[in-house]
């Protein structure tokens, strides 16, 4: 239920613009099975997952979600086509340092099925977190100091694990 009620806020709050229903299409994508829905019956069916099914579980879960949360807001402000790819490019890399983060700051205590400390251990899962933070301030070089605030997001997430 609240899924779809998600979807009448969207519908109702966007104007009927083709770029507000790029964003819906967009936003259906990520939350569908496409995206987080399906990345959620990987994620339930994940017997011993490698890190290419746990790179995948992720993109289409969490990463979904934080991506497409980017880049619609970069293309309702009206973005240039090359700034929305940078900004998607961020977006993929914030997702996936969000969920390594969340991932190492839980690894005392129970482990879930499927998460990246458990399945790589800490010191590869530290690995991608580095390299994902750094694929995502290299794709805001364009902003300037105008991305700052998106800089923190993504930092934050080393932070939280006392990088």
């Amino acid at each position: 239920g609240i899924l779809t009620l998600a979807f009448l806020v969207l519908a109702k709050g966007l104007s009927e613009s083709k770029k507000s229903l790029f964003v819906i299409e967009k936003i259906s994508k990520a939350a569908g099975l496409p995206g987080m829905v399906g990345g959620q019956v990987l994620d339930i069916s994940a017997v011993e997952p490698d890190e290419e099914t746990m790179n995948d579980i992720h993109r289409m879960k969490t990463g979904a979600l934080i991506q497409v949360s980017v880049a619609a807001a970069a293309i309702l402000c009206e973005a240039a086509p090359d700034q929305q790819e940078a900004l998607s490019k961020y977006g993929r890399a914030l997702g996936l340092a969000f969920q390594l983060a969340d991932d190492l700051q839980d690894a005392g205590e129970k482990i879930e099925k499927v998460n990246f400390v458990h399945v790589l251990g800490p010191e590869r899962t530290i690995q991608l977190l580095t390299q994902a933070t750094n694929e995502g301030l290299e794709a805001l070089t364009m902003f300037g100091e105008h991305a700052n605030g998106l800089r923190f997001l993504l930092t934050m997430n080393q932070e939280r694990i006392s990088l």
